[in-house]
């Protein structure tokens, strides 16, 4: 049973050379014990909760993958390889992602099934193609073809997310620029209108109604978009069914739509070319893609493929039926069929629709950039129209 305590220690080698790193143990006596067994000397412990480590990203995965292969590809032994790496890394749950796996290959798993005890870290795609290069016996060359494959869905995500943070924070900024004038600025407005008794256009009533509504219940609206925030990382991984009724809405935007599905085009191709070339089965590398490409419309669509390719259909003619596939696209497939060539074909379909995607969000951010000024100016502006429409009635009133 693994303890519940996590320390983190510095500590002198056998050669003076000052190391770091992290264990669990049921207390400190412990495990300084287990640090002086190792000769190590000057111990120094603090006691850490392991939900504060570091948490593994997908890039760290990527990289341990790669790294993976290029030790099995100098001829170094699985298990030798797995303990250099934990030993040349800083990251806590890294050094214990690979201590399960050293551990699950010592009771005589395969790396594959090892893999397939953390979901949260190895998808069901890498496990497949981990395996298949075992049962090939050509596990380095498909540990680098998983590594490559994993750049490139996580260039294309960071390309998306790069786009989208931008008119994100504007947003966020042009929300607190406006509560705070709706807060601190038009009570003092309110005010001075309210001693002058004169009747008030209906643009600044509207504008003094929200305030008053901001400031008595703010804090409550506040801390329940903030509960929000924090309880959507939880429920998006809980609740599948979210998860799809969130990317239905996304896919139906007017601008945003298209590109999200073009991205999911290219994860879909990139992903049946990996497959297809590491020797997986079409039928089951389809219904694989269909997961990967992120968006139920395309599992859906693998599904019929699959049940189609395996009554003895052609892949491109599937495709054609479903009118989901760009002409390039089926184009592609078609020939790659047709010549046998099949994941090269992909891989380029899965580059077109990369470079589509990266037009779309250039063309998209040079339109969203004006758009988000204007749709600024224009809240700000109302406000401080509004609130001073009154002042030029106020010679009647006086």
């Amino acid at each position: 049973m693994k303890p519940s305590r996590v320390y983190l220690w510095q500590a002198l080698d056998t050669q003076g050379r000052l190391q770091r790193g992290h264990l669990h143990s049921p207390g400190p006596q412990q495990a300084r014990y287990q640090l002086s067994r190792q000769g190590f000397q000057g111990i120094r412990l603090k006691r850490t909760h392991a939900s504060l480590l570091k948490p593994v990203r997908r890039q760290d995965i990527t990289l341990i993958l790669r790294q993976l292969a290029t030790l099995l590809a100098a001829g170094l032994p699985l298990l030798q390889a797995l303990h250099m790496m934990g030993h040349g890394l800083s990251h806590p749950r890294l050094q214990d992602l690979l201590q399960s796996l050293r551990n699950s290959l010592e009771t005589g798993l395969p790396l594959s099934a090892a893999m397939a005890l953390h979901p949260q870290h190895f998808s069901a795609l890498a496990v497949q193609l981990v395996a298949a290069g075992e049962q090939s016996g050509l596990l380095d060359a498909m540990l680098e073809r998983l590594a490559t494959h994993m750049e490139s869905t996580q260039a294309l995500q960071a390309t998306l997310r790069s786009a989208l943070t931008y008119p994100v924070t504007v947003l966020l900024v042009a929300v607190a620029v406006v509560s705070l004038i709706m807060v601190k600025v038009v009570p003092s407005f309110t005010q001075v209108f309210a001693s002058y008794g004169a009747e008030l256009p209906l643009p600044t009533l509207w504008v003094i109604h929200t305030s008053e509504l901001l400031q008595a219940h703010g804090l409550v609206l506040l801390l329940v978009l903030m509960g929000a925030a924090l309880a959507w990382p939880w429920a998006w991984q809980r609740y599948p069914s979210l998860r799809e009724r969130v990317h239905s809405g996304l896919l139906r935007l007017p601008l945003m739509g298209p590109l999200l599905l073009q991205a999911g085009m290219a994860r879909w191709s990139r992903t049946l070319a990996t497959l297809c070339a590491a020797g997986v089965p079409l039928v089951q590398a389809l219904n694989s893609a269909g997961g990967a490409a992120g968006y139920r419309v395309f599992v859906q669509a693998s599904a019929h493929m699959a049940s189609q390719v395996a009554q003895g259909q052609g892949l491109s003619q599937t495709m054609a039926g479903l009118q989901l596939f760009p002409p390039m696209v089926l184009q592609l497939c078609a020939v790659g069929e047709a010549s046998g060539s099949l994941e090269a074909m992909l891989h380029k379909a899965a580059d077109f629709e990369e470079s589509g995607v990266k037009n779309r969000l250039s063309a998209l951010m040079s339109m969203l950039e004006p758009a988000l000024m204007v749709v600024m100016g224009s809240l700000i502006g109302g406000i401080v129209v509004a609130m001073y429409l009154p002042v030029f009635k106020m010679g009647q009133v006086i």
